[in-house]
């Protein structure tokens, strides 16, 4: 949500809390063979608080790359009640 609808951290958490509220509904998603190039060990090297924003944004956004079979799924999953409310 961050990525795709540009929320703020605070925003796309409430909405994943919202989205949460309907885990019923929630299927096994069959893992990607590649995860994405960048792991938590890089994120561990970083060396200033802008790099480490830097790298955790690109580690969002190679993992959500990695999961795109998968990515209709993921936003059914969000009502969209939840995404406007979040935007505001």
């Amino acid at each position: 949500m961050f990525l795709e609808y540009g929320l703020t951290a605070e925003n796309a958490n409430d909405a994943m809390l919202a989205a949460g509220k309907n885990k019923r509904s929630f299927v096994f998603l069959e893992p990607p063979q590649n995860l994405g190039s960048i792991t938590a060990a890089d994120v561990y090297r970083a060396k200033s608080v802008s790099e480490h924003k830097a790298i955790v944004k690109e580690w969002a956004r190679t993992a959500w790359e990695a999961w795109s079979t998968h990515h209709d799924t993921i936003r059914a999953w969000l009502p969209n009640k939840a995404l406007q409310q979040a935007r505001r």
